[in-house]
C-alpha cells in the first residue's frame, strides 16, 4: 500500500494516480491477516499471545487510522519525523566528539 501510495503522489502528489483495484487488494490481504491473527490468538494461553491479540484487535479497530496515509496525501506512513530531527544534532555531535577522542 505504501508503495502503491508513493508511486501515486510522485506522479502527482495526490492519491488519484493509485491503482484503486491493488489498493483494494491490499486492504483485503491487511485485514484477512488481521483476522487470521486475531483467531489464533483468541486462546490468550500467555502473556504474549495476550498481547498479540490485542495488537491485532487493536489493529482492526483502527484500520481506517493506521492506513490513513492511503486516502489522505497530507498523512505521513509513519510518525517517525520528530525523532529523525531530532537525532541527525545528536548523531553528529557524537561523531564530532568520537572525532576528538581519537576514536
Amino acid at each position: 500500500m505504501k508503495l502503491l501510495a508513493d508511486a501515486s503522489l510522485a506522479v502527482g502528489g495526490t492519491l488519484e494516480h493509485a491503482d484503486q483495484a491493488k489498493m483494494a487488494a491490499a486492504r483485503h490481504r491487511y485485514r484477512s491477516a488481521l483476522l487470521i491473527g486475531k483467531s489464533q490468538t483468541a486462546a490468550r494461553a500467555g502473556p504474549l499471545m495476550r498481547k498479540l491479540h490485542a495488537l491485532a484487535r487493536r489493529l482492526l479497530t483502527r484500520e481506517d487510522d493506521y492506513l490513513r496515509f492511503t486516502s489522505d496525501p497530507r498523512a505521513p506512513f509513519d510518525n517517525n519525523e520528530a525523532p529523525r530531527s531530532g537525532r541527525s544534532g545528536w548523531a553528529s555531535s557524537g561523531s564530532r566528539y568520537r572525532a576528538a577522542c581519537g576514536r
